[in-house]
This record gives structure tokens, C-alpha cells and sequence, in this order.
């Protein structure tokens, strides 16, 4: 991930392209948005799949304990430019599709 140029480098098969993530708008406090963690992964990564309206997360750590869900957690805040505490789990905690509740940052208002 480039912090300098708020982009963020997606690996596809013949190599890399830049990619942005997709807008958020806050309209009122929060946003949510679904998420599809794929655990075990041998990379990690984050996408928009706007077809599905979803992201899907891949990441290395496994589902034990939560683990993949904080991974998955922090891997989503980085690509939104958040800070981790803006990004909270509302519903799926053992499920692999979750849903995440984006927090307004009252301070950039």
C-alpha cells in the first residue's frame, strides 16, 4: 500500500495494477458495509467486488479465536485509510461473511 498517493497496489496474474478503494460517503454516523474473509490465505489482500457489492479480505491467519476477524478488521481500516477503532464489527463473528459498521470520524468534519 503506497500512504503517499492514497493507492493501493492489487496483484493480478500478469503483474500489478494500481487500484483506489472505493469512496465512502457518510451521510450520517455510520456506514455498513459486508465483508467475505477467506482465511489461510497465501497472500494478503483486500478487494471491491462491486458486482457483489462486497470486499472480499484475504488473509494469512486462521479462524481460531477470532484472529482472522481482527486481521481482517485491521487489513479493511488500512485499505479505507481508517483508524481501527472506526471500523467495527456488528454482525458474524464466526461467520465468513461479516459486517462491518464504518464510524464518521467527528475530528475531519
Amino acid at each position: 500500500m503506497n500512504r503517499g498517493t492514497g493507492e493501493s497496489k492489487v496483484a493480478n496474474g500478469a503483474g500489478t495494477r494500481k487500484a483506489t478503494p472505493p469512496q465512502i460517503i457518510c451521510y450520517n454516523k455510520f456506514m455498513k458495509i459486508k465483508v467475505k474473509v477467506i482465511t489461510n490465505s497465501s497472500q494478503e489482500r483486500v478487494e471491491y467486488r462491486e458486482s457483489e457489492n462486497i470486499y472480499k479480505i484475504w488473509t494469512h491467519t486462521k479462524p481460531i479465536k477470532g484472529e482472522a476477524t481482527k486481521r481482517a478488521r485491521a487489513l479493511l481500516a488500512e485499505y479505507l485509510h481508517l483508524s481501527k477503532h472506526l471500523v467495527v464489527l456488528v454482525s458474524g463473528k464466526t461467520s465468513r461473511i461479516k459486517t462491518f459498521e464504518i464510524k464518521k470520524d467527528i475530528d475531519k468534519t
